[in-house]
């Protein structure tokens, strides 16, 4: 039997606070998602993206896809389409994300509203969210070995479970680095960039090993 999350009005207290504080000490970047929790911002406007991760770790003819694809208005309303297949062509689910990025004032964070699984036939069945993002400012002694840190936080309705928070990092070498907790659960992924718009990714989701490739495409 599917458990229902209620709404935690603790954990949107908690998450509203780390926004505040994130607010506080870094300023504005702009991301799609942490790993598979929203982050403040959506994708740059008019452009596209596609990721695919599949599970390596198939056992007895069981196996788990995630498959994304995203396109961001001129107006940066993001609509995504996620599809997430396990096992037998009966699991196969789809379902339709939408992000609303809200005007904020500069040194705020960027805020976003959006709803996971518009018409409930996916895994998030219509969970509302509000997520910020933020990047923290690179020193020159940081700058060795970073080129970019995300600070994400939000909270969520239905299955989202309350709050989230996650970051997202940028090395020198061109590795990128992500981690997060959403709904209660750590994943993490790491992208090699092989050309500007391609990366080769690995996963950590739910507990399982996943490998992929992330494409983004602007006009």
């Amino acid at each position: 039997m599917r458990r229902r999350v209620r709404f935690d009005t603790g954990a949107i207290t908690i998450a509203a606070i780390a926004i505040c504080s994130v607010g506080l000490l870094i300023r504005t970047a702009r991301a799609d998602r942490i790993v598979l929790a929203p982050a403040g911002t959506t994708l740059p406007e008019n452009s596209y993206l596609t990721e695919i991760a599949i599970d390596t770790s198939i056992k007895s003819g069981e196996y788990t896809d995630y498959g994304w694809f995203a396109y961001s208005s001129g107006d940066g309303i993001e609509l995504e389409i996620n599809r997430y297949e396990a096992n037998t062509e009966r699991n196969k689910q789809w379902s339709m994300n939408i992000e609303y990025p809200m005007p904020t004032l500069h040194n705020l964070p960027a805020i976003s509203l959006g709803i996971r699984d518009l018409t409930g036939t996916g895994t998030e069945h219509g969970a509302l969210y509000l997520a910020a993002t933020r990047s923290i400012a690179i020193t020159r002694t940081t700058h060795t070995l970073f080129r970019a840190i995300n600070i994400s936080a939000g909270a969520g309705t239905g299955t989202i479970g309350g709050a989230f928070v996650g970051v997202q990092t940028r090395l020198a070498g061109g590795l990128s680095v992500s981690a997060e907790i959403y709904r209660h659960r750590p994943n993490v992924s790491i992208g090699l960039g092989l050309l500007r718009n391609l990366q080769l990714k690995a996963y950590s989701l739910n507990g399982g090993i996943f490998y992929g490739i992330k494409l983004t495409v602007s006009n």
